[in-house]
């Protein structure tokens, strides 16, 4: 079970604070897709990610450098 004690969970990256204390929730909406942005967030440290269970799927390279 993830622990989500005192964590921020946020789904515009660029409001990103403190990386290891943010779960970014990927949306996908009408002019941008959250999803895009993950690789980008990794960089920055972020490593807990919701996402939809078809991008996941698509992206295995991705699944031992953080957690979804």
């Amino acid at each position: 079970m993830l622990d989500t004690k005192n964590k921020i969970l946020l789904t515009d990256s660029r409001f990103l604070s403190n990386a290891s204390d943010t779960i970014f929730v990927a949306i996908k909406g009408d002019r941008h897709d959250g999803h895009e942005f993950i690789e980008d967030l990794i960089n920055k440290g972020v490593n807990t990610f919701i996402v939809d269970k078809s991008w996941y799927n698509k992206h295995p390279e991705l699944h031992k450098t953080a957690t979804f």
